[in-house]
């Protein structure tokens, strides 16, 4: 739910970009599938909406982005990047095994403030920006409740509310694994076509935020 993207709503679901024709659903920044009030730089990541539309491209996630730093993209945007923990290995189950490294790939952002995050060559993409809401728990209601095709969830990271979607699960099965999550007035979107949403759920349980 970037500012921007105030007159469209997550478009994860193609079904449902194509039935609500000219909700945003290809906007200048991407998108596919679902309708609604305002949301996310998830908004922008599955550029299926439309047929013929070509796929997105997870080293390059935002249209209109030019590749930078950490540091520059922070000082353009006006807020600290957030992280997930690239240190250690991140715990994904209860298992030994369950377990998950990232290196951070590649930086870029556009002139709206957005920033993504690559990591291990789009394993995993972090879509990060000014929130266009304070209250997550209902704007995600509102965006479940906008979801026809799609398996998709309201949980929690941390404690707090999250926005779950699962992978391969809308008309065309090819929407990716998603959490999103609210921060310090940030809209914060963890994307994968490659791992689970567990995994990503549990990526995201790491992702530190500062504050101002």
């Amino acid at each position: 739910m970037l500012n921007h993207t105030r007159s469209s709503r997550r478009l994860l679901w193609p079904a449902i970009a194509c039935a609500a024709a000219g909700v945003a659903a290809v906007t200048a920044l991407s998108a596919a599938a679902t309708s609604g009030t305002p949301t996310a730089a998830a908004a922008r990541t599955v550029r299926r909406a439309v047929a013929g539309e070509p796929p997105v491209n997870w080293k390059m996630p935002l249209i209109g982005a030019h590749r930078t730093t950490l540091t520059r993209a922070a000082a353009a945007a006006g807020f600290a990047v957030p992280m997930p923990n690239v240190v250690s290995p991140i715990r994904t189950s209860s298992g030994p095994a369950g377990k998950i490294s990232l290196t951070l790939s590649q930086v870029w952002e556009t002139p709206a403030r957005e920033i993504a995050l690559v990591f291990d060559g789009g394993k995993v993409t972090m879509l990060v920006g000014p929130a266009s809401y304070k209250n997550a728990g209902q704007a995600f209601q509102t965006e479940l409740a906008a979801v026809k095709v799609g398996r998709a969830a309201i949980g929690r990271v941390n404690g707090k509310p999250a926005f779950l979607a699962w992978p391969r699960t809308d008309y065309t099965k090819s929407n990716p694994a998603l959490v999103e999550f609210y921060r310090n007035g940030l809209d914060i979107n963890v994307l994968s076509t490659r791992i689970g949403t567990r995994t990503l759920r549990a990526i995201a349980g790491t992702v530190q935020v500062p504050k101002g």
